[in-house]
């Protein structure tokens, strides 16, 4: 489906046009978020996850898009696994709003990297 300049590439789109989202999403190996972190043992920087959940968000959901809003807090943030050079992940995608709440799982759905709650101006 393409990709956008610093975000991962988007594989296939499914789910509620309004509310809800789920990306098919490859993380390539020479992406630059990996880019110092850390040598000779690359991992996703969590600000990376943050930042890519926002801005897909912003693609992917009219709604997020149509709030305009800054960024205002974070909540509920975990960080169970680590994303590697070459994964393919689930980014699930939920509005609410004012809330954004996401979730990168694996491929099939069944273990989740991380997850968090982005508030919105």
């Amino acid at each position: 489906m393409g990709r956008m300049s610093g975000l991962p590439e988007v594989l296939a789109v499914s789910g509620s046009a309004l509310a809800q989202r789920s990306l098919l999403l490859r993380i390539a190996e020479a992406c630059p978020a990996f880019s110092g972190h850390f040598p000779g043992v690359p991992l996703l920087p969590g600000v990376a996850q943050v930042d890519w959940a926002l801005k897909l968000a912003r693609l992917h959901l009219p709604a997020v898009a149509a709030q305009g809003g800054g960024f205002q807090s974070l909540a509920g943030l975990k960080f169970r696994r680590v994303i590697v050079p070459g994964t393919t992940l689930m980014l699930e995608l939920s509005w609410s709003a004012p809330a954004l709440s996401f979730h990168y799982r694996s491929e099939a759905g069944d273990q989740v990297f991380s997850q968090g709650r982005i508030t919105l101006k």
